[in-house]
């Protein structure tokens, strides 16, 4: 916080200074990377692209935990871990043990119907409103 002020001292007293973060996204990040740890010697240590992702995700979460009363901290978040559209597979495709893959695979999709059915489908959109409300009156 002390460096942050001290970049923009005009962000001292203000409500820039009132962030906040989520634990889904700290918990969500924290998993990736437990998956990754276990992974990390067949599919991270190597691949320089998973390696971003692992430092990607890695980056993201010390952020989530760190720097939670930085106002922007959930866009940063979300630009490092939308690498996990990528490294998630590849993590699973890894796994050796046909079993631990199966019920890793199953996990990831069922968490992320989960994610979105609970943080995404409840944001009011046009799609789910009429679109023109004279219509609606024609019978």
């Amino acid at each position: 916080l002390k460096l942050v002020v001290f970049l923009y001292p005009t962000y001292e007293d203000t409500e820039y200074l009132e962030g906040g973060t989520s634990m889904i996204n700290i918990l969500r990040c924290a998993a990736v990377l437990v998956l990754a740890l276990l992974c990390y010697k067949k599919c991270v240590k190597e691949n320089i692209r998973n390696r971003f992702y692992f430092y990607c995700n890695l980056g993201a979460l010390v952020m989530y935990v760190c720097c939670s009363f930085l106002p922007i901290i959930s866009r940063i978040g979300y630009y490092l871990t939308i690498t996990h559209i990528f490294f998630l597979p590849a993590l699973v495709n890894g796994i050796e043990n046909e079993k631990l893959k199966k019920l890793c695979r199953v996990g990831v999709i069922l968490a992320g119907i989960v994610y979105f059915a609970v943080f995404i489908l409840p944001y009011q959109t046009f799609l789910f409103h009429e679109m023109v409300p004279i219509l609606s009156d024609v019978t």
